[in-house]
């Protein structure tokens, strides 16, 4: 495995990696395609414990004087993210439409990733089968395709913390 890894096409400046917050369960379980198989409160459990990650967008101008304060240059709302489950598996990826293409979703992933490794779990992912935006996505920062029953599963062969 090569270790040239996806870089954001967007500048590391205009956005912000974080951990997701408790109060961004709603919001997560609104825009999964799969919200019909876990309810608000699930993601939200898992928010709470377990490593997740999220780009925030820089906040216009206005909207800093509007708050009055020079310490928030970043909303509140994540515009991409993803989680984990309790055994390890990457989730629940998300970006708005209008971040998409940007390099948003291989950056939040590829900092959970390395949060994981570091915590000591074993990440990997799932990936429909007709998804080929995630599967691109996913290879391109490193996961490889394991099996295949319905789903792909994905992971990162032989992950080392330095090749992130």
């Amino acid at each position: 495995m090569d270790n040239k890894f996806f870089t954001p096409t967007i500048p590391r400046s205009d956005f912000l990696l974080a951990p997701l917050a408790e109060k961004d369960a709603e919001l997560i379980h609104k825009n999964w395609i799969y919200n019909f198989a876990e309810d608000v409160e699930s993601i939200r459990k898992n928010i709470e414990s377990l490593p997740s990650m999220a780009a925030y967008d820089k906040m216009l101008s206005s909207e800093q004087d509007n708050k009055n304060n020079n310490m928030e240059s970043f909303t509140d709302k994540p515009i991409s993210w993803a989680l984990t489950r309790p055994y390890g598996e990457v989730g629940f990826n998300f970006t708005f439409p209008e971040y998409r293409c940007k390099g948003l979703s291989g950056a939040v992933t590829k900092e959970l990733v390395k949060k994981l490794i570091e915590d000591g779990i074993t990440p990997f992912v799932n990936i429909a089968g007709k998804n080929p935006a995630s599967v691109k996505a996913m290879e391109n920062i490193g996961f490889r395709k394991y099996s295949s029953i319905g789903y792909q599963i994905y992971w990162v062969p032989g992950m080392q913390l330095s090749e992130f």
